[in-house]
C-alpha cells in the first residue's frame, strides 16, 4: 500500500486526511498545528518532518493558507520536492494564484515530478462529508492517477485545462 503525503491539516485539510484514512489509504501528514497532527496519529497516520514525507511518499496532496506558504514548504531547504523520487505526484489543493501552480509545476517538472492544481469547492461542511468538488489542472494521465483519491474526499472531480486551470476555475467559481 502506498503511504500518502498530506500537509495542511487546517479546517479543510483536517477532514479530507480523516476522510482518506476512513477509506483506508495509508497516510503521513506534516502540519505546523501539532494538536491536528496529534488527531491524524490517533487515527493511525504517521507524522514527521517535510523531508521524511517527501521520502517517504510518491503521492503528496498539500492544502494551504498561500501561494507563498505552498512554495516554502515545497521548495525551501531540506523540504518535500528535494526529497521525492522522479515520477511522483504533487497535488496543491490550496487556493493560490494560477501563477503560484505553474511556478511549482514548472519548478517540480525539472525535478522530474508531476503537478496537478486542484482547489476544492464545498467548504468545511464539504470537507467533513467528503462532498468536496475538485477543479484540476495539469497533465490528463496524472489527473486519471489521483482521481480515485479526489473522489474519497468528495463528489465530483473534473480536469478544466492545464497546470493553473484549476485555480482560475476556482476564482470564477468563488465570484
Amino acid at each position: 500500500y502506498m503511504t500518502i503525503g498530506f500537509i495542511g491539516l487546517g479546517i479543510m485539510g483536517k477532514p479530507m486526511a480523516l476522510n482518506l484514512i476512513a477509506k483506508g489509504h495509508k497516510l503521513f501528514v506534516n502540519d505546523i498545528n501539532q494538536d491536528a497532527v496529534s488527531a491524524l496519529k490517533e487515527k493511525g497516520a504517521e507524522a514527521g518532518s517535510l523531508k521524511e514525507l517527501g521520502e517517504k511518499c510518491s503521492l503528496v496532496f498539500t492544502i494551504l493558507p498561500n501561494g507563498e506558504i505552498v512554495k516554502d514548504v515545497l521548495f525551501g531547504e531540506n523540504v518535500v520536492a528535494s526529497s521525492m523520487a522522479k515520477g511522483s505526484i504533487v497535488v496543491d489543493m490550496s487556493s493560490v494564484a494560477a501563477s503560484d501552480s505553474t511556478f511549482c509545476a514548472e519548478k517540480l517538472e525539472k525535478l522530474g515530478i508531476d503537478f496537478v492544481d486542484s482547489p476544492v469547492s464545498g467548504g468545511e461542511p464539504g470537507a467533513v462529508n467528503a462532498t468536496l468538488a475538485f477543479m484540476s489542472g495539469g497533465k490528463e494521465e496524472i489527473f486519471n492517477k489521483v482521481k480515485p483519491y479526489f473522489m474519497d474526499m468528495g463528489s465530483s472531480a473534473i480536469l478544466v485545462g492545464d497546470t493553473g486551470a484549476g485555480s482560475i476555475t476556482k476564482l470564477a467559481n468563488q465570484i
